[in-house]
């Protein structure tokens, strides 16, 4: 299972990336250049049903931190409509 292409495909590392949308409020669009640009290499990003879905699926825990990261910028920035300033838990 961690080898198979139907599995991890040889990814050691893997997470997903829930975040809420507001219904018919701002927030990152399917065709947005930011959302496309974060889905470059083992991680993919799109919405769905008013979910912001992430999935990353390789061998760099800190690749998916930093993607997860972004694309949590992205949310804060858009929906919430606030700065990002990154919670003190990330950083312990």
């Amino acid at each position: 299972m961690l080898d198979a292409p139907w599995g991890l495909g040889g990814g050691r590392v893997c997470g997903l990336f829930l975040a809420t949308l507001p219904e018919g409020g701002p927030g990152p669009v399917p065709d947005d250049p930011a959302l496309a640009a974060l889905t470059d290499g083992p991680a993919a990003f799109g919405l769905l049903d008013g979910l912001l879905v992430g999935r990353y699926v390789g061998g760099d825990a800190r690749e998916a931190r930093r993607l997860f990261g972004a694309a949590w910028t992205l949310w804060r920035e858009r929906v919430a409509g606030r700065a990002p300033c990154p919670p003190r838990i990330w950083n312990t």
